[in-house]
């Protein structure tokens, strides 16, 4: 389960306050958090800013969502996490020496993602997987520019990895030259592939039929990553086998990833779509053996 970013800044925050001039904002994923008492609190708050307001009310109750730091919000959000796993996704801290305002208008510049085609997509970067799924991607030059005048943005990954990204400190050109975002074919296969691993992982972590997972939240994303590449070269596309042989990889800590015998039965389940296969080398001691076919 990742761990919100509070409990630790918690114990810097007084003494690192009083060095510099910096404020913190609270950047939160209105769609993963609509539903709780939380994001109808965030609401509420006079101080609070939306994204997606022109987009209209319903838009923009669902888009991301822009305050100062706030304590009582930040101890709400701590307590969700701890029963619900996507909660950490969806709260991201921003350092600043700018107000909310200019904070507000660098984000509005954020929203779409162009590709060369000329099609555009939204920027989900309030998600803090989605964040640092494109993040990986950019050249520096680009994250600069996305950060803007945002010196330090806090995140969770979606390995549950707690990161903060900041400036390169490198001279670069004018942010305007490089916003609105545009990314080139190659840096599209990133990301596209990414996500496609971070789905799987999503639709594993949903499953309550099979085996029991092992590891913790950063070792089952590692052993997605693995098998979703093993995946691609034995060209196996039934997202039911996907995620069957997700689980059990899960359910074995990773010793059947490059095993023969359990390859064949994906290939075979694949095939006739049947998964009951798959989830039997989870639930035995010595896996089961099968016909090289």
């Amino acid at each position: 389960m990742p761990r919100l970013l509070l409990a630790r800044r918690a114990a810097r925050r007084a003494s690192g306050a009083r060095m510099n001039k910096l404020s913190t904002f609270m950047l939160l994923d209105g769609a993963l958090l609509h539903g709780t008492s939380i994001h109808d609190r965030a609401l509420e708050r006079p101080e609070i800013r939306l994204l997606y307001e022109d987009q209209g009310p319903l838009a923009a109750r669902v888009g991301p969502l822009l305050l100062p730091e706030h304590q009582e919000i930040s101890l709400w959000l701590n307590q969700l996490a701890s029963t619900r796993q996507d909660v950490a996704f969806a709260y991201s801290l921003l350092r600043t020496p700018s107000g909310i305002g200019q904070v507000l208008e660098h984000l509005q510049r954020l929203r779409f993602i162009h590709a060369r085609s000329g099609k555009r997509y939204y920027f989900r970067f309030a998600d803090g997987r989605a964040f640092a799924n494109v993040w990986e991607a950019l050249s520096i030059a680009q994250r600069d520019a996305v950060l803007g005048p945002v010196q330090a943005w806090h995140h969770h990954d979606a390995a549950g990895k707690e990161r903060c990204v900041r400036t390169s400190g490198i001279p670069q050109a004018s942010i305007d030259d490089a916003l609105p975002l545009q990314l080139e074919p190659k840096q599209w296969h990133q990301v596209l592939r990414t996500a496609r691993i971070s789905d799987l992982f999503h639709a594993a972590s949903n499953l309550d039929y099979g085996p029991q997972a092992q590891g913790s939240h950063a070792q089952r994303y590692a052993w997605t990553v693995q098998i979703h590449d093993r995946l691609q070269r034995l060209q196996i596309v039934e997202p039911a086998v996907q995620v069957a042989a997700t689980r059990v990889v899960w359910r074995t800590a990773g010793r059947l990833l490059g095993d023969q015998v359990f390859e064949a039965a994906l290939k075979k389940a694949d095939s006739g779509v049947d998964i009951r296969s798959v989830f039997a080398f989870g639930q035995t001691t010595s896996f089961p053996r099968i016909r090289l076919t």
